[in-house]
């Protein structure tokens, strides 16, 4: 398990669903290129369609609708993120079972619960800290 998740949805809340998504868009292609940024320290293309490659690409939808839900009501922002942390799953279990021919349903259910409270958590904390800089900047948007 990591912590990816998490950054994904602080992106997402910081900088909302176009700079959120470029980010990510960047990271990938960072990963993709070679440069070892993604969990282990992987990175090259054979990881985007390795097993967890479904996962990194669910990311960018996830970011989106997020960054999409950050500037709404605290439980609309929650609801949208959720939205984006299950289409990261369906995606990552979708490429999983492609590349190994094998589901890994068993463990769903841990990696969903970790998720939904790491979410929570960095929206929580992705709203503060866009206060903070809200106070700081006069520009930030």
């Amino acid at each position: 398990m990591t912590m990816q998740t998490f950054g994904i949805v602080l992106i997402g809340t910081i900088l909302g669903r176009k700079s959120g998504f470029l980010s990510v868009l960047l990271y990938l292609l960072m990963g993709f290129a070679g440069i070892p940024v993604f969990a282990g320290f992987g990175g090259g293309l054979d990881t985007l369609v390795g097993p967890t490659g479904g996962y990194l690409i669910g990311f960018l939808p996830m970011v989106y609708l997020t960054g999409l839900g950050s500037k709404k009501s605290y439980y609309s922002g929650i609801f949208l993120s959720i939205c984006g942390l299950l289409t990261c799953h369906i995606l990552g279990l979708l490429e999983y079972y492609r590349v190994t021919g094998t589901w890994i349903l068993p463990s769903v259910p841990l990696m969903l619960a970790k998720d939904l409270v790491t979410t929570v958590l960095a929206i929580s904390i992705g709203r503060e800290v866009y206060k903070i800089l809200g106070s700081l900047s006069p520009n930030h948007n």
